[in-house]
């Protein structure tokens, strides 16, 4: 990761901390979250802060692989689009508690992503950026009022411009997304 990156991923997780504190909510819901992000092209960790009533961001910081461009599952790929690309990505996302206090209940979020891929182009290893915007509806439960549990399904465009072309590993195509977080709240 370059400097600049560094830099704004400092910058926004300064910005997301030094948030004014919220009041807790009538159930007394907890305001951060620390989670594991499990979704289908990603595993990270990451941090969501309840900023109002049915309102909480989050940024998450992933290990990225998308399974759909390395191995031909279902046939969903094609042997055309077979490579072995993987980077790292930072994702923001607002997430709007639709029917109860955030963070509880049933969800809906866009999301961005973007970060640094790399994988091999005519025997050589080449790097560049990847991305993805999307949406999801979800569900989230809090058992013990502090593990949180979250499952979400929902659509994304992703792709990646490695260097050299643009032809396979870079690759936008639209795929299904899954969104699959524990974490613990406080």
């Amino acid at each position: 990761m370059n400097s600049w990156t560094q830099a704004q991923l400092l910058g926004l997780a300064l910005a997301l901390a030094s948030t004014a504190p919220v009041q807790a909510g009538a159930e007394g819901n907890p305001q951060h979250i620390v989670l594991a992000d499990l979704g289908l092209h990603v595993v990270g960790v990451g941090y969501q802060r309840t900023v109002s009533e049915h309102f909480a961001v989050q940024l998450d910081l992933d290990s990225w692989t998308p399974w759909t461009q390395n191995i031909n599952f279902l046939g969903l790929s094609g042997e055309a689009f077979k490579s072995d690309i993987s980077g790292v990505v930072l994702r923001a996302r607002p997430i709007w508690y639709v029917l109860a206090e955030s963070p509880r209940g049933l969800w809906v979020s866009p999301f961005g992503q973007v970060g640094q891929g790399w994988a091999t182009r005519s025997g050589v290893r080449e790097t560049g950026p990847v991305w993805a915007l999307g949406g999801s509806v979800g569900y989230a439960w809090l058992p013990f009022d502090r593990l949180h549990i979250s499952i979400g399904l929902g659509a994304q465009v992703h792709g990646a411009s490695i260097q050299g072309g643009e032809s396979i590993p870079s690759f936008t195509r639209p795929y299904a997304h899954l969104d699959g977080m524990v974490g613990w709240a406080f």
